[in-house]
């Protein structure tokens, strides 16, 4: 401890120490310096004593005005001398104030020469070698060098402050900023007219009672592709002009604009492209780029081979048009290629954008999901069956893809229910009513709808039941009003083409009795109070619909496809309710000894489900539903050629619609047509489907036991 102690006072003193010698060694050469200039001053002016003059007639006033100029002059000097000292000169400043003293016998002179020889000491900076004009000079460059930084970063902080103030002001705002492509490919064209169309106001699809709606994608505010501008660079890169004698190229200026420009819109929502074609595959390439996020989406197509039927050229989507630069003759892509990879990758960039938070696979499923709605609305449009199973496999992979992709599982039903799968579609419509992790509650009320339709469609008195349970149950859980949900308007409508199917069943519900047996036309006499009550329920639901039908027309909530969808339902109940009550009730098998009422009735019943029907046909694209119904008609109307030819374009739309063959079946052989007869049930035995209808299953039967008659 005691060491410790004295190591303390050591330091202490050695401190000190430190502290006060440089102290009094400046104290110290200040004295000297002090006593050196008092000896040197003193030295001159001993020098400068002038003896007395021999003239003593010199004017006095002269004598003062050559001393004042002399007094003047000395202290210019010594202000020089000053100069010099501060400059670091101290040699050259100490002989001009010993050259001044000298001359000088002045107080005031003098007495400001001994100042600056006491302070006439070589600073620190003199020793260094450094005056105090090179600090100055080094200073200003400081300054510059200072002044130049923060100009910069003020700059910097200018553009920065632009930049974020251009990507807030734009966000969500999208820009297609350029697409290259591979001379005379035409998919830039494509791509661009593309971008255009994915919106939210795309239109709804509908077939009949089934609620076939496109896949909705949020809309974006969108700006048109970026205009043409000429490049600065090249345009001034001969140009210069001269500016303070120092030649400056204008081609500097123009770039460093372009680069800032370019900085500028860096984080500004920015789509580009490319669209090149090596060897054989098509590769259309889509970059998005914004201040949260960036993406890239690829579609490829692989060309056909040389020779492969090179002059075929596909059929175009009616929706779709090609650009004005194809492809050569000799190309491996058809325009169908082309226009293909162009659209999916628009799509799929547009989804990722318009939807916040999706992803690629979520992007790629909902391509898979808009081409195949893009093949149903093919199918309802041209009637070509082909598309329907391109639907079909296109939903079905939307759905492997995202498990949890949902609107894939309720349009693969859709399209299962138009192949007549009704039990398949069935299973998807369940599913979806049943999943738990299903938020939707919209998605679910339209599976539960579709669900019904396809009970419905089923054409058999118990799945007729459940369908019209299913209806009910969905359009009390529903709660809003019919005017305000589409879905549950429908649900209505779809309720009142249940009942109408009603009469269809009348052997059901009036069976024959072992104990009391009656006459057929008797059994129908007891079931005409029904067949009145369902036409008084569809003319209710019918009174109902047609104000909602009213209101929203007036207040221009709905598309106008759904409100045609709607206006067809009303229409296809009140007709259905009517042809089915004349044919099966109202018409026996012997119709000479029907009541003459009932004649009568059954004329009337059919003119108005003709009426109906007919209007259902200007309202939508006739589907099968409505073409079969107006082929009964007209058969029951004595039209036979204009039902059978109803048939046929039912046939050509679903090749495996059990009832088209049915019926033609039917009509043939009451004219005994062996020949008609046979090649129509072949034809239907080549669709490789299990009869379902028992009195087409007896034909099949009958012609099979008698081939030849």
């Amino acid at each position: 401890m005691r060491r410790a102690g004295f190591h303390h006072k050591c330091i202490a003193a050695l401190f000190a120490t430190l502290l006060v010698v440089p102290f009094w060694s400046a104290n110290l050469a200040r004295s000297a310096s002090k006593g050196a200039a008092a000896a040197t001053a003193k030295q001159a002016q001993s020098k400068t004593a002038v003896a007395p003059s021999s003239t003593p007639n010199v004017d006095a006033d002269a004598t003062k005005k050559a001393e004042a100029l002399k007094t003047r002059k000395n202290l210019l000097l010594l202000d020089d001398a000053h100069r010099l000292q501060s400059e670091g000169s101290n040699a050259l400043a100490q002989q001009a104030i010993v050259a001044v003293l000298k001359d000088t016998s002045d107080e005031k002179v003098v007495d400001k020469a001994k100042e600056l020889l006491e302070n006439n000491q070589p600073t620190t900076l003199a020793k260094l070698g450094l005056s105090q004009a090179i600090l100055l000079k080094t200073a200003s460059w400081w300054i510059d060098i200072v002044l130049g930084i923060l100009i910069l970063l003020a700059l910097y902080a200018i553009l920065r402050g632009a930049r974020f103030v251009r990507s807030v002001t734009r966000r969500g705002t999208w820009r297609l900023d350029r697409v290259s492509e591979t001379p005379g490919l035409g998919a830039a064209d494509l791509i661009i007219e593309s971008l255009g169309r994915w919106d939210s106001n795309t239109p709804s699809l509908t077939s009949g009672l089934l609620k076939l709606e496109r896949l909705q994608l949020p809309s974006i505010d969108w700006l048109k592709l970026a205009p043409a501008s000429l490049d600065l660079a090249d345009a001034l890169k001969d140009l210069s002009v001269t500016v303070g004698g120092n030649l400056v190229k204008l081609s500097g200026i123009a770039s460093a604009g372009k680069g800032i420009r370019e900085w500028l819109n860096a984080t500004s929502p920015t789509i580009e492209g490319k669209a090149i074609v090596s060897g054989s595959n098509l590769m259309v390439t889509l970059t998005a780029r914004s201040a949260d996020r960036n993406f890239t989406v690829t579609e490829s197509r692989r060309g056909k081979p040389a020779g492969a039927d090179p002059g075929a050229v596909p059929a175009l989507s009616p929706t779709w048009t090609i650009a004005s630069s194809p492809m050569p003759s000799t190309s491996p892509f058809s325009p169908d290629d082309i226009q293909g990879a162009a659209q999916a990758a628009s799509y799929k960039i547009f989804y990722l954008i318009s939807r916040a938070g999706s992803t690629l696979p979520e992007a790629e499923a909902a391509n898979s999901l808009r081409e195949g709605l893009n093949q149903l609305w093919e199918h309802v449009s041209t009637q070509n069956p082909d598309k329907l199973e391109q639907a079909s496999e296109a939903f079905r992979q939307a759905r492997t893809r995202r498990d949890d992709f949902y609107e894939a599982y309720l349009y693969e039903g859709i399209a299962l229910d138009l192949l007549s799968q009704h039990d398949e579609a069935i299973k998807r419509f369940e599913y979806l009513e049943n999943e738990k992790r299903m938020r939707d509650r919209t998605l679910r009320e339209k599976a539960i709808y579709n669900q019904a339709i396809s009970l419905f469609r089923k054409y058999q008195y118990p799945t007729t039941r459940r369908a019209e349970a299913v209806l009910d149950r969905l359009i009390a859980e529903i709660p809003d009003a019919a005017a305000v949900s589409q879905i549950k308007s429908m649900a209505l409508a779809a309720k009142a083409s249940v009942v109408a199917q009603y009469p269809m069943y009348w052997t059901v519900l009036a069976p024959e009795s072992e104990e009391s047996p009656i006459s057929e036309l008797e059994r129908r006499k007891k079931i005409e109070d029904a067949v009145t009550y369902w036409i008084g329920e569809v003319a209710k639901l019918r009174e109902g619909l047609e104000r909602i039908l009213e209101t929203v027309k007036r207040e221009g909530e709905w598309d106008r496809g759904t409100e045609r969808q709607l206006e067809w339902a009303i229409n296809n109940a009140w007709g259905s309710v009517h042809l089915n009550s004349a044919i099966y009730v109202y018409s026996s098998p012997d119709p000479e000894h029907d009541p003459p009422e009932w004649r009568k009735k059954r004329s009337e019943y059919l003119n108005t489900a003709y009426e109906a029907f007919q209007n259902c046909a200007m309202l939508l694209t006739p589907g099968v539903e409505n073409l079969t119904n107006l082929a009964k008609v007209t058969f029951e109307l004595g039209r036979f050629a204009q039902g059978c030819a109803y048939l046929e374009q039912v046939r050509k739309m679903n090749p495996s619609y059990e009832y088209a063959y049915f019926r033609l079946a039917k009509e043939w052989d009451k004219r005994h047509e062996t020949a008609r007869v046979v090649k129509i049930l072949k034809s239907f035995q080549e669709t490789q489907r299990t009869p379902v209808i028992p009195s087409l299953i007896a034909l099949i039967e009958e012609y099979e036991a008698e081939p030849s008659k």
